[in-house]
């Protein structure tokens, strides 16, 4: 993706101008956001192939690029391990090993234990 047209750079620095321009300048980092969380009219309907099989890849390529510009510090790479720390434990703390006996759950019980279980 880095290596773009360079007219697909003049479109984006376009748009970065225009962010800038009265009468309600904007952030480039403002636009992602109201852009990712707003209800408002067709917003939701521009961002709704991002987390579908047709999507899902450049989702995560923007995902991955955004890692790699916070990454670029100290203090983002701090930032990042955080995030993801809390993400991490989010997603393992809904998870559990299947429950019920072994082999379907995850249960082993003294008493039906036999020998080779140990070798």
């Amino acid at each position: 993706m880095a290596n773009i047209h360079p007219v697909v750079d003049a479109k984006v620095l376009a748009v970065c101008e225009a962010l800038n321009k009265l009468p309600t300048k904007i952030t480039p980092k403002v636009f992602f956001m109201r852009f990712l969380v707003s209800t408002y009219s067709q917003l939701p309907y521009l961002r709704g192939c991002w987390a579908t099989k047709k999507g899902i890849n450049s989702t995560m390529d923007l995902a991955s690029a955004l890692r790699d510009e916070i990454n670029k510090t100290a203090l983002g790479r701090e930032a990042w391990e955080a995030f993801i720390l809390q993400e991490a434990i989010q997603i393992a703390s809904k998870q559990e090993p299947p429950r019920g006996n072994f082999p379907k759950g995850a249960f082993h019980s003294s008493t039906t234990v036999a020998n080779h279980f140990f070798t």
